[in-house]
């Protein structure tokens, strides 16, 4: 809302596919649907090796030491966002916090399901979900570079590890709240 009260153009479904660059600066924005648009600057959202993918041959060369530096393998997060009926869930658990942190056995390292954290808006912060429910985001940790295979190389993998790690951290959130899946 901010950005198209200021002049600005938001686009969703866009999946981009290049930068294009001219004099030293971004100068267009190109999208896998065929869609250009113009802009006088690009803030990305994006690891230094998807920038590179995208900047298609004019990687400047301080991005280009940062991706030489072979960085070790990293973490991320893998996330689920759904929204909860309010009235059944104040019901169920009147006097529940917002945020949660489930660990599902103590005996195993954390991440990768087996420590999910749970957070939900306040029931009184209006307009982030519709109305009659409450949005809720759960996140566990795990490492990125099997997610990016898996992306990359084996689509169906892909589709199954995320329906399996959501499934999962559904399951977790029900130690925390009895009932709640």
């Amino acid at each position: 809302e901010w950005i198209r009260k200021n002049g600005g153009d938001v686009h969703y479904g866009q999946q981009v596919t290049g930068i294009e660059i001219k004099n030293g600066r971004a100068d267009a924005v190109m999208t896998k649907r065929k869609m250009r648009v113009d802009c006088d600057a690009v803030l990305g959202n994006l690891t230094p090796w998807g920038l590179q993918k995208i900047l298609n041959g004019s990687t400047p060369d301080k991005l280009e030491r940062e991706i030489e530096q072979k960085l070790e393998p990293t973490w991320g997060a893998f996330m689920v966002y759904l929204g909860i009926d309010k009235a059944k869930f104040f019901e169920k658990f009147p006097d529940s916090a917002t945020h949660h942190q489930v660990i599902v056995d103590e005996s195993k390292p954390l991440g990768e399901t087996n420590s999910v954290f749970f957070s939900m808006a306040s029931p009184n912060d209006p307009g982030r979900a519709p109305e009659g429910e409450v949005p809720v985001t759960m996140s566990t940790h795990t490492e990125i570079s099997k997610w990016w295979h898996w992306r990359e190389n084996d689509r169906p993998q892909y589709k199954a590890r995320k329906d399996e790690y959501a499934e999962k951290m559904l399951t977790s959130l029900s130690k925390a709240l009895p009932g709640i899946h």
